[in-house]
């Protein structure tokens, strides 16, 4: 019991310090936990789209998948997942925000790998604010989790508690697929946000 208690401290506060007159003020965030989406798509122009695009809410082993034939390399659409349910106060002063993606490639060997190219917010309409991304190869043995932004990361945005409550408030994720040696896939099981605030 005191374990999950502690578990659930964590997901639910976070820290940040600041000096003033030469002493550590610490404050504490509150944090949503970690929300799952209820609502996804492929949006774009691309010959690579999105098969089950809905498969990418929660982490169950069904996966949202951009398959391509050997012999190329192409971006996908983008997988945008909206509708996460928040609830933030009105009141509420938005810190920061996190992505968290779980994902897994077919194949990450020699010129086959697949990397993230665009991880963004979405507010309904457009991609906003600054795109994160890595140069990381996703892994092919089992998904793999990455984290984007941080619990104090504006994202480039204004945020307040009405953008991040509305029911088009989402995260858009677009990889690119390198199948040059063989057939190659990107699957994305999870794209979940947790948002910091004060």
């Amino acid at each position: 019991k005191n374990e999950d208690f502690a578990i659930s401290c964590a997901l639910k506060f976070t820290t940040q310090s600041f000096q003033y007159g030469g002493t550590e003020i610490v404050s504490y965030s509150t944090s949503s936990g970690f929300k799952v989406a209820t609502a996804a798509q492929g949006y774009g122009s691309s010959s690579l789209d999105w098969s089950n695009p809905s498969n990418g809410y929660i982490i169950d082993g069904l996966y949202a998948t951009a398959s391509l034939n050997s012999g190329a390399i192409s971006q996908s659409t983008q997988l945008i997942l909206f509708t996460y349910g928040n609830t933030i106060p009105n009141s509420a002063v938005i810190d920061g925000a996190e992505v968290k993606l779980t994902c897994m490639a077919m194949s990450s060997s020699g010129n086959n790998f697949v990397t993230d190219t665009l991880v963004s917010l979405f507010d309904g309409v457009v991609v906003s604010g600054s795109h994160e991304s890595s140069s990381i190869h996703w892994g092919t043995s089992s998904v793999s989790t990455y984290i984007f932004g941080s619990p104090t990361s504006s994202w480039g945005l204004s945020l307040t508690p009405s953008y991040i409550n509305s029911a088009n408030f989402g995260v858009t994720v677009q990889p690119i697929v390198h199948a040059t040696d063989n057939n190659n896939a990107a699957y994305i099981d999870d794209v979940s946000v947790i948002v910091y605030y004060t």
